[in-house]
């Protein structure tokens, strides 16, 4: 594989316009690099002091600093790779099934983008050629603009600097105030924090006796709904969107194993209607409603409205 792929490359770059392609973008990369070694130079002749004098401050406190946390570090990362061990081998698998998935998404993309990708090159380079013959004079005029501005900006910069220095040094023995009384809060609430957690702690406790039915309940409930909706969407609306799709490709036939009739719709809401029932009872509300509005819905697919009672005429006159 690796013979091909270098024989490719030496066809594509042996080329002409690959060589003088190449010599460009080397021109260009050379220029950028002598003006990025001038600026690198220049912020590291700059950064230097400031770089020391921030080792010299932090040395001791950072050491201190690793030198307490270093032993809680590992504690914790020692927990971590505990608790992570189940979560990441579900994570796995669930990768494992969906990466065929995406793969064969990303290649219906690449298929469909590839064609649409191609025909917009030429509309992107016309306007590129458009916007950049646009903004040619609006660019040019920039630097006649900017020179006011930046010299505007040149001349409040003392003043700014002097403003802020002023009004930092007059607020700084409000902020010292103001920093040791919320130390004092802080204080003050620790004790608060830890009393209320013991509450809620002893609150919880005790209320789980009545927290373990009420989840059961919901849980049921939820198992009740899931399955009356998965009725109403296997009996119901998949058949009823088969036959509107029936309508609409002209397929007055009357249903198929594939496409249902009306007929096998209407049954299907009479089931539904009947387990509606027994699950309005459970959750405490009559089940006559759900009777009547699968009733009502059997009015309508059965052939009383007039797209499906046309289907008849239509079929005859084909």
């Amino acid at each position: 594989m690796l013979h091909d792929v270098s024989q490719t490359l030496a066809e594509v770059t042996g080329t002409t316009e690959a060589q003088a392609a190449f010599q460009g973008l080397f021109d260009i990369l050379a220029a950028a690099g002598r003006v990025i070694s001038g600026v690198l130079g220049a912020a590291l002749r700059a950064a230097l002091p400031l770089i020391s004098t921030l080792v010299s401050t932090l040395a001791g406190p950072l050491q201190q600093a690793f030198a307490t946390i270093g032993p809680a570090l590992e504690t914790l990362v020692s927990a971590l790779g505990g608790a992570l061990a189940p979560v990441v081998s579900a994570v796995a698998g669930v990768l494992a099934d969906l990466v065929p998935i995406a793969a064969e998404i990303v290649t219906m993309l690449a298929d469909a983008l590839a064609p649409v990708l191609s025909s917009l090159g030429p509309v992107i380079a016309r306007l590129v050629t458009v916007l950049g013959t646009a903004l040619r004079p609006v660019l040019a005029q920039l630097p006649a603009l900017l020179a006011p501005f930046l010299a505007l900006i040149a001349q409040l910069a003392p003043i700014l600097v002097q403003l802020a220095t002023q009004i930092i040094s007059a607020l700084a023995p409000a902020l010292t105030q103001i920093g040791a009384a919320f130390g004092q809060v802080l204080v003050a609430v620790a004790p608060l924090l830890a009393a209320l957690g013991q509450l809620i702690g002893g609150v919880l406790v005790s209320l789980m006796p009545i927290l373990t039915p009420i989840i059961a309940l919901v849980g049921q409930l939820a198992s009740i709904l899931a399955n009356v909706l998965a009725v109403y969407l296997t009996n119901i609306v998949v058949p009823a969107l088969k036959i509107v799709t029936s309508l609409l490709r002209g397929d007055f036939s009357g249903g198929s194993a594939e496409n249902p009739s009306p007929d096998s719709v209407r049954a299907g809401v009479l089931r539904v209607g009947g387990v509606a029932g027994p699950v309005g009872d459970q959750l405490g509300a009559p089940g006559g409603a759900q009777l009547v509005v699968g009733r009502r819905m059997v009015g309508v697919v059965s052939g009383r409205g007039r797209v499906l009672g046309s289907r008849g005429r239509l079929g005859r006159r084909r």
